[in-house]
């Protein structure tokens, strides 16, 4: 009886080591079709989510409109860095276009 405990044991605790192999390889399989994504010019909330990418454009925005008060974002969506490539091209594009100045 207690080596049919340890046996089902060890094969449970084998089973759990598989599945958390198998989430581990397919994180890193995701995380290598961003940066692939990424070497073509396209951005994926798997590289940058979207939360640190809002901060970070909440900060540039803060920094560039004391220094630069002539100059406002025209976009202000984190998510809509995700979509550039169906509407301007790529991320190159994303930032010649992020601060334009403001009309007079």
């Amino acid at each position: 009886m207690g080596t049919s405990v340890t046996i089902q044991a060890a094969v449970s605790f084998k089973s759990h080591k598989i599945v958390e192999y198998t989430n581990i390889l397919n994180k890193l399989q995701d995380f290598r079709t961003g940066v692939e994504l990424l070497t073509h010019g396209l951005l994926s909330p798997i590289v940058i989510d979207k939360s640190r990418l809002h901060r970070t454009l909440d900060v540039i925005n803060e920094h560039s409109s004391h220094k630069f008060p002539r100059l406002y974002p025209i976009i202000h969506r984190a998510s809509d860095y995700y979509n550039l490539h169906e509407t301007r091209g790529s991320l190159a594009c994303a930032t010649a276009y992020l601060f334009v100045p403001s009309q007079c």
